[in-house]
């Protein structure tokens, strides 16, 4: 427990990578444990490390398939990593998990729509080049 306490006040005072470093020892000490991964994920999405905080993130939701919660923030990472069709994946499971998952909603609606954003900005950028002729 002082290790992870450790490791969460460091991650609270910016010191990512030290956090990171902590929240490691915690799960080579015990692998069974939940919350040293969620933990570390958060870390290491702080030093934009997406891979490795979606990788723990993985971890999981492996474990626990039925967990929303975890779900969820994986799919938060993914949309920060940029990984957009995934996020979205993981938003309908959770509301096929839980079908009135409001949030859920909400995120799906966002993420489609930033899907479509992404969409649209080659065209308009091809039509820049043009006015710019």
């Amino acid at each position: 427990e002082s290790m992870g306490s450790r490791a969460k006040l460091l991650d609270n005072m910016g010191r990512h990578k030290e956090a990171v470093e902590g929240y490691t020892q915690v799960i080579k000490t015990d692998p069974s444990l939940y919350w040293p991964y969620i933990q570390r994920a958060i870390a290491y999405a702080s030093l934009k490390q997406f891979d490795e905080a979606i990788a723990d993130s993985t971890v999981l939701v492996e474990r626990a398939p039925t967990d929303t919660d975890f779900i969820e923030n994986r799919a938060g990472i993914y949309v920060k990593a940029g990984h957009l069709h995934k996020a979205l994946d993981d938003y309908k499971k959770i509301l096929e998990l839980e079908p009135r998952h409001t949030y859920a909603k909400e995120k799906i609606a966002q993420v489609e729509k930033l899907i479509g954003n992404v969409k649209a900005a080659p065209a308009v950028k091809s039509v820049d080049k043009k006015n710019s002729q």
